[in-house]
C-alpha cells in the first residue's frame, strides 16, 4: 500500500510516495537525494542480518546470512528505488531481534522499543502489520499466554498504533483523509481475483527469493535449513534466566 501524502512535481503531476520520501521531495528535486534513504537503509540491512544471525546461531551462519543479503538481487533492487521497502526490511529484522530479547527477558525498555520500531514500520508501509502479528504470536507462544504477557501486548499495540496515528497526522492534514481511505493508486483484489492468483504466489515468491542464487548454493542452503536444530529451545533460555535472577534475588535477601 503506497503512502498517503501526495506530492506535486514540477510537471504538476500527482505522485503517491512513501511519507519519508515526501519530505525529501518537497525539499529537493535531486533523484540522488530521493534515493539516498533507501540505499542507506538497504546497506544497514546487511549488518542487521549479521546481528540477528548471531542471536540465533554461530558466527559462520551469521556471516553466511549477511553475505546472502548483500548479494540478494531483490534487496539490491529495493535499495535503489525511492520507496520504503528497505526500511520495512530493517524494521522487521529489528522487531524479530527485540522479540527474541522479550522471550528471554521481558523488560519495559524492550517493550517500548518494540512499540517504537513497529510504529516506524507501520508508517513506512502498512503491511508491517503481518510482521508485527507474526512476531507477537511467536513471543506469546514462547513465553506462554499468561496475563502479564497479554497485558503487555495490549499496551504495546495501543502505543504503536497511537504513535503511527501521530506520524500520519501531517499527511492527513495536508492531503485529507481521502488520501488514506480512498487512495486511487491502490485497489484491493476482488475475491475471485485473489483466488485465481493465489496458486501462482508460491512460485512468484520462490523465484524472487532464489533469483541470481547459484543452484549448488541453493541446494546447500536447503539442506542446512532442513537439518538445523537449535541446541536449546527459547523456553529453556527463559527458564535459565529466570532461575539466575531468582538465585541472585535470594542471595541479595540473605545479605
Amino acid at each position: 500500500m503506497a503512502k498517503m501524502d501526495v506530492v506535486c512535481n514540477k510537471k504538476k503531476r500527482l505522485t503517491v510516495r512513501h511519507s519519508w520520501t515526501n519530505v525529501l521531495a518537497l525539499s529537493t528535486s535531486s533523484n540522488r537525494a530521493l534515493r539516498l534513504p533507501a540505499f542507506v537503509f538497504g546497506a544497514l540491512v546487511i549488518p542487521a542480518t549479521y546481528v540477528l544471525g548471531r542471536m540465533f546461531s554461530k558466527v559462520e551462519a551469521a556471516l553466511l546470512a549477511a553475505a546472502l543479503v548483500a548479494g540478494s538481487s531483490k534487496l539490491i533492487e529495493y535499495s535503489v528505488n525511492a520507496r520504503g521497502y528497505t526500511l520495512l526490511v530493517l524494521c522487521s529484522i529489528a522487531l524479530v531481534a527485540i522479540g527474541f530479547h522479550l522471550i528471554r527477558t521481558a523488560t519495559v525498555r524492550a517493550w517500548a522499543a518494540f512499540a517504537v520500531v513497529a510504529s516506524l514500520g507501520f508508517f513506512t508501509i502498512p503491511t508491517m502489520l503481518y510482521v508485527y502479528a507474526a512476531v507477537l504470536l511467536w513471543v506469546t507462544a514462547s513465553r506462554g499466554p499468561d496475563r502479564v504477557t497479554l497485558r503487555c501486548i495490549c499496551i504495546v499495540s495501543l502505543a504503536a498504533f497511537s504513535i503511527t496515528a501521530v506520524l500520519y497526522l501531517p499527511a492527513l492534514l495536508h492531503s485529507g483523509p481521502r488520501a488514506l481511505l480512498a487512495n486511487p493508486y491502490v485497489h484491493p483484489l476482488r475475491l475471485h481475483e485473489l483466488l485465481s492468483q493465489a496458486p501462482m504466489l508460491p512460485s512468484f515468491l520462490w523465484d524472487s527469493w532464489t533469483e541470481a542464487v547459484p543452484v549448488p548454493v541453493l541446494i546447500a542452503l536447503l539442506i542446512g535449513l532442513a537439518t538445523f536444530r537449535r541446541k536449546k529451545p527459547f523456553s529453556d533460555d527463559r527458564e535459565t534466566n529466570l532461575g539466575a535472577r531468582t538465585r541472585r534475588q535470594v542471595a541479595a535477601d540473605k545479605l
